[in-house]
């Protein structure tokens, strides 16, 4: 297996990268939740917060879908450095258009916490795919 490729390594590949992918979103955005966002957000807005888990799961599912998709389905063939490149960069659009839409709309957002979040999309989704793309080289390797 060539190190510098994303390679999905077939349909059981894919499906564990998908699985993969869904496992690290919620792995450390949980941290960032918990130890980062939680705490600042409830520091600054406490009435406004209160998490509802039937958005919160229709959030992931289409965001880790789309990670997926656009950073490793789209062309399993492209090199490392482009598919997190391209993970990243789909995070900071997503997280981004989201935080600057309540930047935009609300007066209690502020332009802090909207770059904060968008750097958090961009490394919550390069760390995402890194794991994806390991762990389904440490399958294929020892398969």
């Amino acid at each position: 297996m060539n190190l510098n490729r994303v390679s999905t390594g077939g349909s059981n590949g894919t499906l564990l990268q998908l699985l993969m992918v869904y496992i690290a979103m919620l792995f450390f955005d949980a941290i960032w939740i918990v130890y980062i966002a939680g705490p600042l957000y409830h520091a600054h807005f406490p009435e406004l917060i209160a998490l509802k888990l039937s958005p919160a799961f229709i959030f992931y599912i289409l965001f880790g879908g789309g990670l997926f998709y656009f950073s490793l389905l789209k062309n399993p063939n492209q090199s490392l450095g482009r598919c997190l490149f391209d993970a990243s960069l789909f995070g900071v659009c997503v997280y981004g258009g989201y935080a600057f839409t309540l930047l935009s709309v609300f007066n209690f957002w502020r332009l802090d916490l909207a770059l904060l979040e968008l750097i958090w999309g961009g490394l919550l989704s390069f760390l995402v795919v890194l794991f994806s793309i390991l762990v389904s080289r440490f399958q294929s390797k020892h398969s």
